[in-house]
């Protein structure tokens, strides 16, 4: 990850998704809190992943912080 770009092409609405998921909440949950459809979320993380160069969720998160995208 050491070629990975400083500021991710992230919207805030997948920063919305990814400080959500930094507070352990699952799918379901986010999806139901911002009012969008659990796919829509897992489509979200899915790009998450993708800008970050992650492959698990955690990693994305942990990520995001060490690049001060999320606290």
């Amino acid at each position: 990850m050491a070629d990975a770009p400083i500021a991710p092409a992230l919207t805030q609405r997948q920063l919305e998704v990814l400080r959500l998921l930094g507070g352990s909440e699952p799918a379901k949950v986010i999806a139901c809190r911002l009012e969008i459809a659990e796919e829509t979320v897992s489509n979200h993380i899915s790009m998450i992943l993708l800008e970050l160069g992650c492959d698990l969720q955690l990693e994305a998160v942990a990520e995001a912080q060490r690049r001060t995208l999320i606290p």
